[in-house]
C-alpha cells in the first residue's frame, strides 16, 4: 500500500470547514480543490484498490500521476533507509530516509538535490503556494519517474 500524509488531507478539511463555518461567501480557489480531490483519489485507491474519480483533465491527469509517484518514492526510500540500517531504525518521513541514505552513500548529492527540489514543488502545490496546472510539467513527472526506479520499493 501507498502511503499518504494525513495532515495534507486535514489541512484541505480544515479549509473547508472554515469558509463552511465561517466563512462569508467565499469558496475555496479551484486549484485548491483539484489538489484536494487528487489526495482524496489516491486514498481511496490506496483503501481500496481503485481509483474513486478519473482524472480527463490534462492538468489533473498529470496532478493525480505527480501524487501517485510522490506516494511510491517516499515508500521506497523508506524502505530503503531501513533495509540497510543496521539497527532497523526508521524514521517518520522521506525527508529522514533521505538524509540517512545520503550518509550512507546510497542517495547521490545530485538526487538528494533533486529529491529536495520536487518536494519543496510539491509542498508548493499541496499548500496552494504554486498552481498546479503550470508547475507539474511532463518534464516533472519524468524527472520524478527516474528517481522512482532507483529507490522504488520491492
Amino acid at each position: 500500500m501507498r502511503r499518504i500524509n494525513l495532515g495534507e488531507i486535514e489541512w484541505y478539511h480544515r479549509l473547508r470547514n472554515q469558509l463552511y463555518h465561517q466563512g462569508n461567501g467565499l469558496t475555496v480557489e479551484r486549484d485548491k480543490v483539484e489538489v484536494y480531490a487528487e489526495l482524496a483519489n489516491v486514498l481511496f485507491k490506496n483503501l481500496f484498490g481503485s481509483e474513486l474519480v478519473h482524472s480527463t483533465k490534462g492538468s489533473q491527469q498529470l496532478l493525480g500521476e505527480f501524487m501517485e509517484l510522490w506516494v511510491e518514492l517516499e515508500a521506497g526510500m523508506m524502505s530503503m533507509a531501513h533495509d540497510h540500517s543496521l539497527t532497523g531504525a526508521q524514521g517518520r518521513t522521506a525527508t529522514w530516509a533521505a538524509h540517512y541514505l545520503r550518509g550512507d552513500n546510497l542517495l547521490s548529492a545530485e538526487d538528494r538535490k533533486e529529491f529536495q527540489a520536487l518536494r519543496q514543488l510539491r509542498n508548493q502545490v499541496v499548500h496552494g503556494k504554486a498552481d498546479h496546472r503550470t508547475a507539474i510539467t511532463p518534464a516533472v513527472i519524468a524527472r520524478l519517474k527516474v528517481l522512482v526506479e532507483q529507490y522504488r520499493e520491492g
